[in-house]
């Protein structure tokens, strides 16, 4: 049928309100929306997807935009994707998702932040955190020195 998108949910029809619920709806929300410095929250689409890296080839800034009061839904905030250095063609585009005061953190907290990030959260395996993970190896001359 026109416009039948069913086809295209991992859901059946009959099961779209129990798949869809408010629990499912918030976990997406929380471990793909974006917060500015004024700790309000909103969804883009496509930074959305983009992987995190505890050395990042790009940084996210938000460029508000407002209109009406605040207690309203605002609409109209721009993201800005702007590279941190030369990329090459095809290589991943990532960013910090904690912004600069988690690349200061040691390993093990920058660990345990990702390990609680959205819903489930992940393991860094990013090259900063695979290099300081192996380094800290027990055995190692680095590991050593500590």
């Amino acid at each position: 049928k026109a416009g039948d998108l069913s086809a295209i949910s991992e859901c059946k029809p009959a099961e779209a309100a129990t798949c869809l619920d408010d629990s499912r709806i918030f976990n997406v929300v929380l471990t793909n929306a974006f917060s500015n410095q004024n700790e309000d929250w909103g969804m883009w689409t496509v930074p959305s997807f983009l992987n995190h890296s505890c050395c990042p080839s790009a940084s996210q800034t938000i460029i508000e935009s407002r209109s009406g009061p605040i207690s309203e839904v605002q609409v109209g905030g721009t993201m800005l994707l702007r590279a941190a250095r030369d990329l090459s063609a095809g290589e991943e585009v990532t960013f910090n998702y904690w912004g600069c005061e988690h690349a200061i953190r040691r390993y093990s907290d920058r660990q345990a932040a990702s390990q609680q990030h959205g819903n489930g959260g992940f393991t860094c395996c990013c090259c900063r955190c695979t290099l300081e993970r192996r380094l800290c190896e027990p055995g190692t001359e680095f590991s050593k020195a500590l």
